[in-house]
């Protein structure tokens, strides 16, 4: 994941290694630290979760797909400029970009497999 401020790349975070991430501006908490005041100090999580689906053959088939969560924040989230609603499963795609309250930072999602 790379956040971007203003067009300019200023940090990059390995998703994957653990099952959730927490956004937040509480320091003690939070796995990836949201700076503007906007946010709520738990504002939302990135959980990784199975999903399971059937092919055209009816073959079955498990993948690992990353959701956005809106921990009821005070200001919300949007993906892709979409507001996301709250305390549900959101269902995020390689290039998408998240933001957190009224921060202008960006949150870029990027699955190393689509370089490919």
């Amino acid at each position: 994941m790379f956040v971007f401020k203003d067009g300019k790349e200023i940090d990059m975070f390995v998703l994957g290694r653990q099952s959730c991430y927490l956004f937040g501006r509480d320091r003690t908490v939070v796995d990836i630290p949201t700076e503007h005041p906007s946010c709520s100090k738990q504002h939302a999580v990135i959980q990784f979760r199975q999903v399971t689906r059937r092919n055209e053959f009816g073959d079955v088939q498990r993948f690992v797909k990353p959701f956005l969560i809106d921990l009821d924040s005070a200001n919300g989230c949007c993906v892709n400029g979409e507001d996301v609603p709250p305390s549900r499963y959101y269902e995020l795609r390689s290039g998408d970009t998240c933001q957190f309250g009224a921060s202008a930072r960006e949150y870029v999602l990027l699955d190393e497999s689509a370089a490919t």
